[in-house]
């Protein structure tokens, strides 16, 4: 007669994730390690409505959860008039109006919807981003909702993936996960912005500073960036810049970063993060609605130009490098191998003929003891026949004429960087018909080793920015986890004869559904529940119920008597 054994069993199918806080496996975003993931609201519809400090990202890190920094950038529609509380100089009656980002700490001013919204922007880094995770993942990290569980792609068009894992946090929680990559001090001297601020009339000093621990800046009025330091390993850590310059053409004074600073201007935004800094602001003398904005990352800055202004005879954007830039090489695309920059006249100047940018990144990188930048400059309009090329001088004594400095001290040492040298049509949308222009400088901050083929890397990955696309995290399917302690209880079967099995399941993991896994199999002198062996699948249980499952395990050798 053959024999039956019959085992009822309660096996607790927790479903429990671990949070772990070592290495995680790679990603496949090695080489955009220094770029940023930026994301809206509209590309996560999941998240809409949500309190901003409540978002909290994760990565998965193979044997659990691992978190991550992550900061949310609010945005809204303002109108740029609203940011001067005067009315003359330059500034008319008239709107335009810009999505921009909020800062209660401006006149620009809260969002008026404090959740996330469509135009807000979540910010990681991509070097924070980990592999896919598995599909028997576990729970949801401790503290997290499940329910608005987000899992996002991050893609390099040009060679792998990654993926983040967003999470609405039950209570108030910590979005820094122990992290601050960037730190903006905004130092208005006059104290207070709002109570002390010059809207009309500059200059409105500051002793302003962003350090991460790649590099450090220095700022001392709205235009004025006059401090970089390399903090990368084996930096020498000097000031290698003079100032960051604008002017309509070489030599021409009339208009400069200083007169932007000394006339009508006003900020719009001043936000320090976990993940970047955005330092945003508008005025530029008789266009009071041009606009720059820096956004400060770990290990890159993107620089953000948008011209509103009347018709002018050209526009340029450059860095005059200090004296401590001395003995540093200056590459560009038409030079890749470069000159010294010494303070001393090359000939022929390193330079593009006019008109040769058509619209693709231009790179430029300066490299030696001090560290190095690779510089990719972008310039986007839709005004036709426009004559984009760079600029390039080294000159210690440079004499009167195209030469002559119109900021900081006299001398030129490696001051590069693009040119417009053609006429600019109006872009100014309060004076009638306009056309758009926008720059977007971006640089990497680099140790003293450097080559030509790493900045073309870097244009190039200018040009194809990652992508990311988000959808909402399945529930997981995991094994049922064997802690009942009579599970373990062991029977004896004979050779080659079966064990009936059943088993009782429940989900004891919370207020989600979870997919629950039962293996079984012969050891030694006896059944026992297992990992592995013949296996039983409940599909989806939702969660605090129960379910009964049925299954032979057969002895394939004789196990005992």
């Amino acid at each position: 007669m053959r024999r039956k054994a019959l085992l009822p069993l309660l096996i607790l199918a927790a479903l429990t994730g671990a949070v772990t806080t070592g290495q995680a496996a790679a990603s496949g975003l090695e080489d955009r390690e220094r770029d940023a993931v930026v994301l809206t609201g509209e590309s996560i519809p999941g998240l809409a409505g949500i309190d901003p400090d409540s978002l909290i990202a994760f990565r998965h890190a193979g044997t659990g959860w691992r978190q991550i920094p992550v900061q949310v950038d609010e945005r809204h529609d303002i109108d740029l008039r609203t940011l001067y509380p005067f009315t003359g100089g330059f500034v008319q009656d008239g709107s335009v109006v810009i999505n921009a980002y909020a800062d209660p700490g401006t006149l620009s001013g809260a969002d008026p919807d404090p959740t996330i919204d469509a135009d807000d922007e979540i910010a990681l880094m991509a070097a924070d981003a980990g592999p896919r995770a598995p599909a028997s993942y576990g729970s949801v990290p401790d503290g997290m909702k499940s329910d608005r569980a987000t899992e996002v792609r991050v893609g390099d068009p040009l060679s792998g993936a990654g993926f983040v894992y967003l999470f609405e946090a039950k209570d108030s929680a910590d979005q820094t996960a122990g992290q601050d990559y960037v730190d903006y001090d905004f130092n208005p001297l006059a104290g207070d912005y709002l109570s002390n601020y010059d809207f009309a009339n500059g200059p409105n000093p500051e002793a302003s500073s962003v350090e991460t621990d790649y590099y450090s800046t220095g700022h001392s009025d709205r235009w004025i960036d006059d401090e970089l330091r390399l903090g990368t390993a084996g930096s020498t850590g000097v000031d290698i810049i003079d100032r960051e310059k604008g002017q309509f053409d070489p030599g021409i004074c009339k208009r400069s970063t200083d007169t932007f600073s000394d006339g009508e201007g006003s900020f719009i935004a001043n936000r320090d993060g976990p993940v970047r800094a955005i330092r945003s602001y508008i005025g530029a003398n008789s266009g009071p609605y041009t606009q720059r904005e820096h956004v400060f990352y770990r290990r890159h800055q993107e620089t953000r130009s948008f011209l509103r202004v009347h018709s002018v005879r050209g526009i340029m954007q450059f860095t005059d490098y200090s004296p401590e830039a001395t003995g540093m090489t200056y590459r560009n695309a038409s030079n890749p191998g470069g000159v010294t920059i010494d303070g001393q006249p090359d000939s022929p100047v390193p330079g593009l003929p006019a008109g040769t940018l058509d619209g693709r990144p231009f790179w430029e990188q300066v490299s030696g003891p001090q560290g190095s930048l690779d510089i990719v400059t972008e310039v986007d309009t839709d005004i036709e026949g426009l004559g984009v090329t760079n600029y390039y001088l080294d000159d210690s004594t440079p004499v009167a004429g195209d030469e002559v400095q119109c900021t900081g001290d006299p001398a030129a040492y490696g001051t590069s960087g693009t040119w417009i040298n053609t006429g600019i049509a109006n872009t100014d949308p309060i004076r009638g018909p306009f056309g758009t222009l926008a720059a977007t400088k971006t640089v990497f901050y680099e140790g003293p080793e450097a080559s030509s083929s790493r900045a073309e890397t870097r244009a190039a990955q200018v040009e194809s920015p990652l992508e990311s696309s988000a959808s909402r995290l399945a529930a997981a399917v995991a094994p049922a986890r064997v802690i009942a302690k009579s599970a373990r209880k062991q029977m004896k079967v004979r050779g080659g004869r079966a064990a009936r099995l059943r088993v009782l399941v429940r989900n004891v993991g919370g207020s989600r559904s979870g997919r629950i896994k039962v293996c079984a199999s012969i050891r030694g002198r006896g059944l026992r529940i297992t990992g592995k062996g013949r296996c039983r699948s409940l599909g989806r249980l939702a969660a605090k119920r129960r379910a009964s499952l049925r299954f032979r395990v057969k002895a394939k050798r004789r196990t005992g008597r």
